[in-house]
């Protein structure tokens, strides 16, 4: 095993990096990094994990947004009556 390959398992896998990340740290291509880890018996695992993280942090997003920009829990259905109260109008 070459000296590189070590390197870019130990950073995908402990320090967690990317693998844009780990290229440029160890000066090899971006598409022989991912070759080299897909083959790796972790890597499916690892990748689980990593779709996991991520969802969960984007449903703190979103949940972050929803509380900062919606400060109301009920606007949608204000806005709902809103609508229909126009529309009523319009039509009489």
């Amino acid at each position: 095993m070459k000296n590189w390959q070590k390197t870019a398992k130990y950073l995908y896998f402990t320090e967690h990096k990317k693998i844009i990340e780990i290229a440029e740290i160890i000066g090899v291509a971006r598409q022989t990094v991912s070759c080299y880890l897909k083959r790796c018996s972790e890597w499916k695992t690892e990748q689980e994990k990593r779709k996991y993280e991520s969802a969960v942090r984007r449903k703190k997003q979103k949940e972050r947004w929803e509380l900062y920009h919606r400060s109301e829990p009920n606007m949608k259905r204000e806005h709902e009556l809103a609508v229909a109260e126009l529309s009523a109008e319009r039509y009489h």
